[in-house]
């Protein structure tokens, strides 16, 4: 499919066409790169509901991607698409709470990476472990969490285990692992 092709599709509402042409002018494929017009077909894509858009969106405003930083918009963007339940967009929040981008607010942080987390997303899997461990003080979740980022191939650091171990019973570990159990039996039987 050609760009007027695309253009003629996204003129009739097709949120795929949208989606493509962001692409198509984000990454200068069979157009001249221009960020303006990615973000304009990008944002059209995003409005209507479209997922990926909404990520695509939420990054360039995030990370300044041919665009001034705009955190607010990146919020807005992740936000959308983590209630659709991307897991990438619900990391994402998770890190802008926790202190990157967004005053922290823990409990947010907490919410979004948890949502993540749920959905095998390691480094938000650390990232809770971390949390447990040195915020709320939960050092059971702690342990669950940081076990379960290492199953997914995340690569947790020997101190921070040593340590959450140091502050837990064995009663404490052996129920951490029947959490983990529990909730990895809970996931395979939906």
């Amino acid at each position: 499919m050609n760009i007027a092709d695309h253009i003629r599709n996204a003129m009739r509402g097709d949120v795929v066409s949208c989606f493509n042409l962001g692409c198509m002018y984000h990454r200068g494929l069979g157009v001249s790169q221009n960020y303006a017009a990615a973000v304009d077909w990008y944002e059209l894509a995003a409005r209507r509901g479209f997922l990926t858009a909404q990520v695509y969106l939420a990054r360039m405003y995030h990370r300044g991607d041919g665009v001034p930083v705009d955190i607010k918009a990146a919020v807005k963007w992740y936000t959308k698409a983590a209630e659709q339940g991307d897991a990438g967009a619900q990391y994402e929040l998770g890190s802008l709470y926790d202190g990157a981008g967004v005053p922290r607010d823990e409990a947010a942080a907490v919410k979004w990476y948890t949502k993540a987390a749920e959905q095998g997303h390691a480094v938000a899997q650390y990232r809770l472990g971390w949390l447990y461990f040195f915020g709320p003080r939960d050092y059971v979740l702690a342990h669950m969490w940081l076990n379960f980022a290492a199953l997914n191939g995340y690569k947790v650091p020997t101190w921070l285990k040593e340590n959450i171990e140091k502050c837990i019973t064995p009663a404490e570990i052996a129920e951490a692992q029947k959490l983990s159990m529990d909730w990895r039996n809970d996931v395979v039987s939906i």
